[in-house]
């Protein structure tokens, strides 16, 4: 059958959620080239992911199958923790049903969660085709 994925980024866009982020010293400071500047939450803190369970609980209720993680590689483990929460999340819900997401990026100890990588925007030609098998290989050995 069809399985319906949810798309998600690790940011807040929302001016009232933000403030209330910061009160609470949950956002990653902004630097380097990570997409969302200083809107990327901090999953690596517990109750962000606990937080962030309360908030996508609905999607899962509503029929989200797996999730698809795009730009998490605002620092090294975000997609780590990210993943870690929605996998929390979901057998909390449903302790058989199995967990699956497809994250922009990858870190070791990611594929136990049932977390497999894509390669992002990639160009429109052969070439660019023809290294996604090195790329794939290389992130599962991690």
């Amino acid at each position: 059958g069809v399985k319906f994925g949810g798309i998600r980024k690790p940011r807040l866009g929302n001016s009232q959620l933000l403030d209330f982020a910061r009160d609470r010293d949950w956002l990653i400071p902004a630097g380097g080239q990570a997409d969302g500047g200083n809107r990327n939450l901090n999953y690596s803190i517990p109750a962000v992911r606990t937080w962030y369970q309360s908030q996508m609980r609905h999607y899962l209720q509503d029929g989200v199958d797996f999730w698809w993680n795009d730009e998490g590689e605002s620092t090294y483990f975000t997609t780590y923790y990210w993943t870690v929460a929605e996998a929390d999340l979901l057998h909390s819900e449903n302790a058989d049903k199995r967990f699956f997401a497809i994250n922009r990026d990858y870190t070791p100890g990611m594929q136990r969660y049932g977390a497999a990588v894509w390669t992002g925007d990639q160009t429109e030609s052969w070439e660019a085709l023809q290294r996604h098998p090195a790329y794939l290989l290389s992130w599962q050995q991690a």
